[in-house]
């Protein structure tokens, strides 16, 4: 069975650091996760991602999971 895939979820890391004046290395440190994956976030690079990250970032940016996320239609 062949799935449509009309729309895209995408991070909105990258708007929200901006509107807070927030690094990505600063969020690593606030959060607890790796520079790495929380620039692959920033970017949109990532596919996959664990539920412990995500409680990270939302925990430290004061923020709640339909708030980091976008969904886009392709």
């Amino acid at each position: 069975m062949r799935y449509n895939r009309a729309m895209k979820i995408i991070f909105r890391l990258d708007e929200i650091l901006k509107e807070r004046d927030i690094s990505i290395r600063k969020l690593a440190a606030m959060s607890g996760v790796h520079y790495k994956t929380a620039l692959n976030i920033y970017h949109n690079y990532t596919t996959g991602i664990s539920l412990e990250t995500l409680a990270g970032i939302c925990q430290a940016l004061n923020i709640t999971l339909d708030q980091l996320f976008k969904v886009v239609k392709k």
